[in-house]
């Protein structure tokens, strides 16, 4: 029975760590950088501030532009389109007018390993 127990915990662990899929390492997305992964069908653009690692959509809501060309500033992301920005922790995007917000994506680094949680 016991056996039975760890088995099914192990089950879960793989499946729960299967939704998660490397994307870079840490040494590809330094301090204050941007850079734009593919996950599945997705663009994800990953930021890292302060050492700590988000990903939101990578695709501008206004231009389509690729997010991971534009400027990390503090916690905003601003396109290198027409200046919009948006926000890595909420999605929201702050410009002249109302913009959809960003997808965010659930992020983990797991050794030298950045993972990103696929939707």
């Amino acid at each position: 029975m016991n056996q039975d127990i760890l088995i099914n915990n192990l089950s879960e662990e793989i499946i729960m760590s299967q939704d998660f899929v490397k994307v870079a390492s840490i040494s590809e997305v330094p301090e204050g950088s941007l850079k734009t992964v593919t996950l599945g069908d997705s663009k994800v653009t990953i930021a890292n501030t302060g050492g700590n690692y988000y990903a939101i959509g990578a695709l501008c809501t206004h231009a389509q532009v690729d997010l991971g060309e534009g400027e990390l500033n503090d916690e905003t992301i601003i396109c290198a389109g027409h200046g919009a920005a948006w926000n890595i922790k909420t999605g929201e995007a702050k410009f002249a007018r109302p913009l959809p917000p960003e997808p965010l994506y659930e992020v983990k680094v797991e050794g030298s390993d950045i993972l990103v949680k696929s939707k």
